[in-house]
């Protein structure tokens, strides 16, 4: 491992170089494969299915309402603040004797605002009163950003009516009822998938045991992004600093493999400030934290390695340097599978 002798053994930079390349090609490798997979860590959204038990409970005469939801566009589609708006329409169908207009009228969004709803546009479809309304509504989803940003996720639009019960309506959507405008690409991102859920919120009003009920639709759908600006912006600069910090192993005259050591360490504490300003502002840990913090722990104990064989009389062995740069690049290729995969 040591070796006493006043002469830094140094890494052919022809070594540094097919390590890098090897890295590069697998790291590219695993973020390629990884934009094109769908993985959403979003918590879901609380709701209770329709049993038939359940069902029974509420009466068993409730009226079954087809709802729909059309989205024209997305006037602000934030995912790292959390904020978006769309614009389109809600239809319901109306079986006669179910509900008055103005207690329809009353649906709500869930986590949202109606910005603003037009006035129903009505016709009679077969026995059915068709009742259409133009909204432009503001929402928030259950978000979870651990992934920034190579994040996937499932935005849910809840539509809910807590003005009637189920013993009175029930929502019934099919998934061809949902529709998104076809190719839309909200800032950055693409619709992949969409689905739909059913039933009711149970919500317990206050300590004395009063529960209210009343029915609800979830709209999700998914979206992947399109883009890697950001990717390459928070990652690329890292490794390509965690590389020039492994290269001091190769530069022969100490000022300048030190302060290629130093230097490193420097700027990737500096460019901390970048990423914190580009990243969300969450209460977790996210992968650009675990990522910068491996780069920063690695930059540490090469510059102290790379220290102590340049001022201590005993110096590392030529194989003990590649071993430990092989090892480097071995583990920065190891974290990221892990956190892109698991």
């Amino acid at each position: 491992m040591i070796s006493e002798t006043q002469e830094r053994q140094l890494i052919p930079p022809l070594f540094q170089i097919s390590c890098m390349i090897i890295t590069t090609i697998l790291l590219i490798s695993m973020f390629g494969y990884r934009f094109s997979l769908f993985k959403s860590r979003d918590p879901k959204v609380n709701y209770n299915i329709i049993t038939p038990k359940k069902f029974k409970e509420f009466g068993s005469f409730s009226n079954q309402v087809p709802i729909g939801l059309y989205i024209d566009e997305f006037e602000q589609f934030n995912i790292i603040k959390n904020e978006f708006v769309f614009a389109g329409q809600i239809w319901f169908m109306l079986p006669p004797g179910s509900l008055s207009l103005e207690i329809l009228e009353k649906f709500s969004f869930a986590r949202g605002e109606i910005l603003h709803r037009s006035p129903p546009f009505l016709k009679m479809v077969d026995d059915y009163l068709f009742v259409q309304y133009n909204v432009r509504v503001r929402i928030n989803t259950p978000l979870n950003l651990i992934d920034f940003p190579v994040d996937n996720h499932s935005i849910c639009i809840q539509v809910e009516h807590m003005y009637t019960h189920p013993n009175e309506i029930l929502f019934d959507p099919t998934l061809d009822s949902f529709s998104i405008q076809p190719n839309l690409k909200p800032f950055g991102w693409v619709i992949y998938d969409k689905q739909i859920k059913n039933g009711y919120i149970e919500r317990l009003l206050d300590s004395s045991a009063k529960i209210q009920y009343y029915p609800s639709t979830l709209f999700y759908f998914d979206v992947i992004r399109y883009g890697v600006q950001h990717t390459l912006t928070i990652f690329l600069p890292l490794i390509l600093i965690f590389f020039v910090i492994l290269f001091c192993f190769s530069v022969q005259e100490a000022s300048v493999s030190f302060s290629l050591a130093i230097g490193g360490l420097t700027t990737i504490l500096a460019y901390r400030f970048v990423i914190v300003n580009m990243s969300p502002q969450v209460g977790y840990a996210m992968m650009t934290d675990y990522i910068f913090l491996f780069i920063l722990a690695s930059g540490i104990c090469i510059f102290l390695i790379h220290v102590s064989d340049m001022f201590y009389k005993y110096k590392l062995v030529l194989w003990s340097k590649k071993t430990i740069l092989v090892f480097m690049h071995i583990l920065i290729n190891s974290v990221s599978f892990y956190l892109l995969y698991w």
